[in-house]
């Protein structure tokens, strides 16, 4: 019985580790923020130009749950040289 709970304990933490907690949009990472349907942005994996626009919502593009963007994160746009206004 012991074996079986701690294989059920793994598989769960498993399941948590594989959850996403950041996905990207338009160069911009948005990290869910625990517990809650609100995200932060920060810097994606490539660097936006021009004019930015941060959305006040966004839509996983994996599972299609609709976040609320509430916080934007240090530096989030400090590698952004060509960035022109947010």
């Amino acid at each position: 019985m012991k074996k079986f709970f701690t294989l059920m304990f793994a598989a769960m933490l498993a399941g948590q580790a594989m959850a996403q907690t950041t996905f990207e949009i338009n160069k911009l990472k948005y990290t869910v923020i625990e517990g809650t349907t609100n995200v932060s942005v920060s810097e994606g994996s490539s660097y936006p130009s021009g004019d930015m626009t941060i959305p006040s919502t966004v839509t996983s593009p994996d599972d299609g749950v609709l976040y609320t963007v509430t916080t934007i994160n240090n530096n989030a746009f400090g590698h952004c040289y060509s960035l022109t206004s947010v």
